[in-house]
């Protein structure tokens, strides 16, 4: 898996689609790279289901969405922490703490949902 599916690390050249970018890159569920894909680019719930609906070629259970949610919060805790981490260590002149509320506040709202019947 690549384990990084942000935006800016797909590069459409006219003709083919780059993905780039692979320090991340490790054994790891599909899962999480649909569910990486989904909160880094903050897909709407059809969103959702067209994309495993593309992946898997089929209609989506409500298994596969609960699966996908759980994942979608495993990824957000990962870049609300990788955040947090570089509001202290970053020399990076980036409004981190921002970042970081940004992230806290879209693990909260997928948590909730996860949570709710």
């Amino acid at each position: 898996c690549h384990n990084d599916l942000l935006a800016a690390n797909f590069m459409d050249d006219g003709t083919r689609l780059w993905l780039l970018d692979w320090e991340y890159a490790g054994w790891n569920t599909p899962w999480f790279d649909l569910a990486n894909l989904s909160s880094n680019n903050e897909f709407s719930h059809n969103d959702d289901e067209t994309l495993i609906d593309a992946y898997f070629g089929r209609a989506p259970t409500k298994e596969d969405l609960t699966t996908l949610l759980i994942m979608k919060c495993a990824s957000l805790l990962r870049e609300l922490l990788w955040s947090l981490t570089q509001e202290r260590i970053s020399t990076l002149n980036l409004d981190y703490e921002a970042n970081t509320n940004r992230y806290l506040h879209r693990f909260n709202t997928a948590y909730e949902r996860l949570e709710s019947p």
